[in-house]
């Protein structure tokens, strides 16, 4: 530390501009090591759900939140609409990547535009919906029913970084819970992500 205190304020900057490269290094190591074991799980067959109540708008809040200064980095401002409460019996867990992984796409793929993230029970047909639209570069038609694939994404690897697993690992965890997906886009217009999740059981959070 009195190294540290000894640098100048363009030393310090630098060793600071590093260690924050480091930590995201890493977070983003730790991510793609949790999405291979979670493909070794859904492969084999063992993605075991830890269902318990839950409120759907509060994890969507909670999530945004984390998000929102990435969000504001890349220009997007997201915005919530949400009935209170949004209540079934899901894994935690996995649902709180569904929500991380369709608002990380939406930031990364919106070109700087507004997020419209919508949160419901839909009670004709006893489930809850959580819509993410973006405005952003959109998906081909043609890639449309293969980005729920393993390793497939709609853009080159020289525009944005990433493996193709996580909209991969979103369906799987949505199927596992007895849900949907869905998927509207065009592009240069944007993309619209439904997930449907049945509601279960739920007792008084």
């Amino acid at each position: 530390m009195a190294e540290i205190a000894k640098q100048t304020p363009t030393d310090k900057e630098h060793l600071f501009r590093m260690i924050s490269h480091a930590l995201k290094s890493g977070q983003k190591l730790v991510m793609l090591l949790d999405q291979l074991l979670d493909i070794t799980r859904i492969r084999a067959g063992k993605l075991v759900l830890e269902k318990e109540d839950m409120d759907l708008k509060s994890a969507v809040l909670e999530w945004v939140s984390i998000v929102s200064i990435e969000a504001r980095q890349k220009g997007s401002q997201i915005t919530v609409k949400a009935d209170d409460p949004v209540l079934g019996e899901w894994d935690p867990v996995r649902i709180n990547q569904v929500i991380s992984n369709l608002l990380s796409n939406a930031i990364k793929y919106g070109d700087g535009k507004p997020i419209e993230v919508t949160v419901f029970n839909d009670r004709k047909i006893n489930c809850a919906k959580l819509i993410v639209r973006d405005q952003g570069i959109g998906i081909p038609e043609d890639m449309q029913s293969k980005i729920f694939e393993r390793f497939e994404r709609a853009v080159s690897d020289r525009l944005v970084s990433g493996l193709g697993l996580g909209l991969y690992i979103v369906g799987q965890i949505v199927k596992a819970h007895g849900g949907a997906i869905r998927l509207e886009s065009s592009p240069g217009k944007g993309s619209l992500f439904t997930v449907m999740l049945p509601l279960g059981e739920v007792s008084k959070l």
